[in-house]
C-alpha cells in the first residue's frame, strides 16, 4: 500500500513538471488568439456571435482563458493590484518576449487535464485495483498527445476530460449506482457542450452504452425506465447549454435561422411549416451551423495532407485513413504494443467484455465518425477524447499473470523515455517508426507537426545562425529555415513546392521547422 501511494505521488510530480515547464517553453499556437479573444469578447459585450472560419467552433469556455487578461485590464496595474513585480504580472496576463502569451489563460486548461488524469486513475483502479489505476495513470502522464494540448488556450483537452468524466459517471449508474451518478453524468455533459462540438457525439455514444447493459426488466418498463432517464438527462443537458450562452435567444423559432450548410438546411426544408420552437439558444446553434458549413467546404483549413499526398481546391475530400494513420504515427510505440496485447487477450477471453463495451463504444465511434465524416483533417487532436478509455483499457495488462512485471516495466520506461525526448514540443510527437525527427514533415503536418509551439526557439535559433535566414524573407542565405506548413503545402501550396520536390532538409530545428541548404540562394525566386 505505502508503495502504490509513493508511485501514484511520483506519477503526479511528473504530471506536474510536464505540465508546468511546458506552459513557460512553448510559445503562442496558432488557435490560441481566436480562443482567449472570443472569450474576451463575451466578457466585453456579452455578444456570441461568430461569422468568420477561424471562430465558428469557439464556445464560452473561452471566456475561462480570457478571464485573467480581462480582469488584469480592469485592474489597470495588476503588479500593483496583486503586489508582483510588474515584469512578472505583465507576462502572466498579457505575455511578453519569452512567455508570448497569457500564463494564467493556460492554466484553466491544465486543471482540466489533472481533472482526466485523476478520472483514469480512478476508473482503471475499480476495474483492475491499484497496479492497473497506476499503469493507466503512467499512459496518461507520459501520452505526447494530451501533455502537448493539456497546456493551451484551446478546447481540445476541455471536451476530453468533460467527456471523459460524462461516460464515467454513466457507466456508474447503468451498473446500480443510483440517480447520482446519473445526475453528475449530465452535469459533465451539458458542460462538455460549452467546450466543442465534438460533446455532441455524448448522446449516441451513451445511448449505444444503455442499449449494452442487460437488465430483468420486463420490456414495457424498460421503456418507460429509458423515457424517464432520457427526459432527466436531457433537461439538464439543456439547462447547462442555455446557462452557458445566457440564454441568449432560446427558444428562437426554426424559421429564423439562416443555415449556411447542406445537412441544416435540408433539416430546415424538411421542417417547412412547423414553427418549431428550439430549446437551445440562438448562438449555439448558429456556430454548430457555421462549423459544419465549413467543414463541408474546408473553409477554416488548411489543405489536407497525408502520407505525402496533398489534397488541394475542390479536392479536399480527406483520406478515410486518415486518423488511422495518424494513431499509428502519433502514438507511442509502447502504447500501441500495449494495446495490441489488450485486443489479442480480448479475443482470447471474452468474459469481460461487460466492462470492455464502455471503454471501447466511445473509443471506436469517435474514431469512426472523424474518419468517416470529417473531412477538416488538420490533426490528431480531433480524436483525443478517445485515449483516455484506451488507456483505462490497457490498465487490465498490469496483472503478472498477463505481462510479466519486468516486461511491463521495459514498455513503460520506453514509453518515459520515447515522450520525454520531444520536451517540450510534444505537439510534434512521433513514433519511431519514422526514422530521423526531420522525416516527420513525409507523413502528416499542420498540427500534427507545426503548431506555433516553437516559433520563438526558431527565432532565437536564428539569431544564434546568421548563415541561415527564414524563408520566405527578403533576405536568403545558403541555409533556409522552412515552416513544415509551407513546406508541405498545408498553407501556400505553391509557395515551397520547388523546395520540397528539389530539395531534402539537412536538418530540423525544434521539428516543426526544416533546415535546407540551398548552394545559390541568389538564384531563388521567393513567391508570396
Amino acid at each position: 500500500m505505502i508503495a502504490g501511494r509513493r508511485d501514484l505521488l511520483g506519477l503526479l510530480c511528473c504530471f506536474f513538471l510536464l505540465t508546468f515547464f511546458p506552459l513557460f517553453m512553448n510559445s503562442q499556437t496558432v488557435d490560441e488568439p481566436e480562443h482567449r479573444g472570443y472569450g474576451l469578447k463575451i466578457l466585453e459585450t456579452g455578444d456570441f456571435s461568430r461569422g468568420t472560419p477561424e471562430t465558428s467552433s469557439k464556445m464560452p469556455v473561452s471566456v475561462l482563458h480570457a478571464l485573467p487578461l480581462y480582469v488584469a485590464e480592469r485592474l489597470g496595474n495588476p503588479g500593483a493590484a496583486l503586489r508582483l513585480p510588474n515584469a512578472w504580472a505583465n507576462r502572466l496576463f498579457y505575455g511578453g518576449d519569452q512567455f508570448p502569451c497569457s500564463l494564467a489563460g493556460r492554466i484553466f486548461t491544465v486543471g482540466f487535464s489533472w481533472f482526466l488524469v485523476v478520472t483514469v486513475f480512478r476508473w482503471a483502479r475499480e476495474l483492475y485495483g491499484e497496479t492497473g489505476g497506476l499503469l493507466s495513470l503512467t499512459l496518461c502522464v507520459f501520452c505526447p498527445n494530451l501533455l502537448a494540448h493539456g497546456i493551451l488556450m484551446t478546447t481540445d483537452l476541455p471536451v476530453t476530460s468533460l467527456a471523459f468524466v460524462c461516460v464515467y459517471y454513466f457507466r456508474k449508474f447503468l451498473t446500480g449506482g443510483g440517480w447520482a451518478p446519473l445526475v453528475k453524468s449530465a452535469m459533465a455533459c451539458g458542460v462538455a457542450q460549452l467546450t466543442k462540438y465534438t460533446a455532441l457525439h455524448l448522446l449516441p455514444i451513451l445511448f449505444l452504452l444503455s442499449l449494452c447493459v442487460r437488465t430483468d426488466f420486463p420490456c414495457r418498463d424498460r421503456i418507460k425506465r429509458f423515457l424517464s432517464v432520457s427526459l432527466v438527462y436531457l433537461a439538464i443537458v439543456l439547462f447547462f447549454i442555455n446557462a452557458g450562452f445566457l440564454f441568449r435567444r432560446t427558444g428562437a423559432s426554426l424559421n429564423a435561422y439562416h443555415f449556411q450548410s447542406e445537412s441544416l438546411k435540408k433539416w430546415q426544408s424538411f421542417m417547412t411549416g412547423v414553427n418549431v420552437p428550439i430549446p437551445v439558444p440562438y448562438p449555439y446553434l448558429e456556430g454548430l451551423d457555421e462549423t459544419k458549413f465549413y467543414d463541408e467546404n474546408c473553409g477554416a483549413a488548411g489543405n489536407p495532407y497525408l502520407l505525402g499526398w496533398l489534397q488541394e481546391g475542390t479536392a479536399r475530400k480527406g483520406w478515410w485513413s486518415y486518423f488511422l494513420v495518424a494513431f499509428l504515427l502519433k502514438m507511442p510505440t509502447p502504447v500501441l504494443l500495449l494495446l495490441g496485447m489488450c485486443f489479442w487477450l480480448a479475443l482470447e477471453t471474452r468474459s469481460s467484455w461487460g466492462e470492455d463495451v464502455f471503454l471501447l463504444i466511445p473509443a471506436a465511434y469517435i474514431f469512426f465518425y472523424f474518419s468517416l465524416f470529417m473531412r477538416a483533417q488538420i490533426g490528431f487532436r480531433y480524436v483525443l477524447p478517445a485515449l483516455p478509455f484506451l488507456y483505462v483499457w490497457a490498465g487490465r495488462l498490469a496483472s503478472p499473470r498477463l505481462l510479466k512485471p519486468v516486461y511491463l516495466g521495459i514498455l513503460c520506461l520506453w514509453l518515459s523515455v520515447s515522450t520525454l525526448s520531444y520536451f517540450p514540443f510534444f505537439v510534434s510527437y512521433f513514433n519511431e517508426s519514422i526514422g530521423s525527427r526531420k522525416n516527420a514533415y513525409l507523413y502528416l503536418s499542420d498540427s500534427n507537426l507545426q503548431f506555433g509551439q516553437e516559433n520563438e526557439y526558431a527565432e532565437r535559433w536564428l539569431q544564434f545562425h546568421p548563415e541561415a535566414s527564414y524563408f520566405p524573407s527578403e533576405e536568403v542565405k545558403p541555409y533556409l529555415l522552412v515552416d513544415a506548413n509551407f513546406l508541405t503545402g498545408v498553407r501556400h501550396p505553391e509557395l515551397c513546392r520547388w523546395l520540397r520536390e528539389g530539395y531534402l532538409p539537412v536538418d530540423h530545428v525544434a521539428y516543426g521547422y526544416l533546415l535546407y541548404h540551398v548552394p545559390e540562394p541568389e538564384n531563388i525566386k521567393i513567391r508570396t
